[in-house]
């Protein structure tokens, strides 16, 4: 059977054919050091016993992460096959990086049901609707984990790890400012560093942030788009006080979001200006939301749907700005 190329006349047909199975690889592989460390955290806490070394802390979150992962991408493969025959195109070369990030952004405990559901979802309404991988408006990925924390708000705060969840770092911090963070203990290096749990791939802000050194070095990914990002989230939390302004890009999946999903090669705007908007956008509202509702922490991810919405819109009104100066 002849199977058509996925590519389609007009303005996505560059941006589809750029992105390919090779280019969506180097994202899957630069969030690896990140979640080899979340799965280690995950495997320390969630272990009934101290483990004995890091290879059997590495192993116990490894066996919460692997049967998720493997559905994931069952589901992801199924859900490609199924467009590729019912249009006759080529298999969508984003099913790997779209599973994997999927589960990336998941709390380790995650009910395998929810993992369906949740990409499920992402996949049907967030890609294949739009044509796939190249022609989407929002992450899929970051879709399904937005529907499943609205649907199923229980299920995704629990980290499977005793006392952990996505509120108990930040109502520590919302509510007594750092001093009630170092009475528990908890440090801001711990934080950064990935010392406490988090979903299986933000544990650390520095790892996130080092996988995205890797993909700008590349030129994978904009520099623009990230700085304007970290200079929104720490300028608005200053404004807002309250809280330790350094603590915001430490906590939650801020950075995880940052690095992998935000600088997806098919919804990064194209125009400087675009992405200067969009990180600038992104950030501010994620201390926002993390601000003004603190028994919903992550605000990182609905500031990301958002921004991510508004970045089409903000490279249309580039584009008409530099033809209005061509014809000037």
């Amino acid at each position: 059977m002849h199977l058509k190329p996925a590519v389609i006349p007009g303005p996505f047909q560059q941006r589809v054919s750029a992105i390919g199975p090779g280019l969506l690889a180097r994202f899957v592989l630069a969030s690896v050091p990140a979640l080899l460390l979340g799965l280690w955290a995950v495997g320390l806490r969630s272990a009934a016993e101290l483990p004995s070394s890091w290879i059997d802390a590495l192993a116990t979150g490894a066996a919460l992460w692997l049967p998720r992962v493997l559905l994931a991408l069952f589901v992801s493969v199924a859900w490609a096959v199924v467009f590729s025959r019912v249009r006759n195109r080529q298999l969508d070369t984003g099913w790997l990086y779209l599973a994997w990030m999927f589960v990336l952004l998941l709390p380790a405990a995650t009910p395998l049901p929810l993992v369906v559901i949740g990409l499920s979802f992402g996949l049907l309404f967030g890609c294949h609707a739009f044509g796939g991988t190249g022609r989407y408006i929002v992450n899929p990925a970051l879709l399904g984990l937005v529907f499943l924390e609205m649907a199923y708000p229980a299920a995704m705060d629990h980290y499977g790890v005793a006392g952990a969840s996505a509120t108990s770092t930040w109502s520590l911090l919302a509510g007594g400012g750092p001093e009630a963070l170092f009475a528990a203990g908890i440090t801001w290096r711990d934080v950064v560093l990935g010392l406490e749990v988090a979903v299986l791939g933000a544990p650390s802000a520095v790892l996130c942030l080092a996988g995205l050194g890797y993909l700008v070095a590349r030129r994978l990914a904009p520099w623009r788009l990230p700085v304007g990002a970290l200079a929104g989230l720490l300028a608005m939390a200053w404004l807002f006080g309250g809280q330790a302004w350094y603590w915001f890009p430490a906590l939650g999946s801020f950075t995880l979001a940052l690095a992998f999903i935000a600088c997806d090669p098919t919804t990064v705007p194209e125009s400087r200006a675009g992405q200067w908007s969009m990180g600038l956008l992104f950030g501010a509202l994620t201390a926002i939301l993390r601000t003004l509702n603190p028994d919903h922490p992550e605000g990182s991810l609905q500031a990301l749907l958002l921004a991510s919405l508004a970045a089409p819109v903000i490279d249309h009104w580039a584009a008409l700005r530099r033809r209005d100066d061509q014809d000037d």
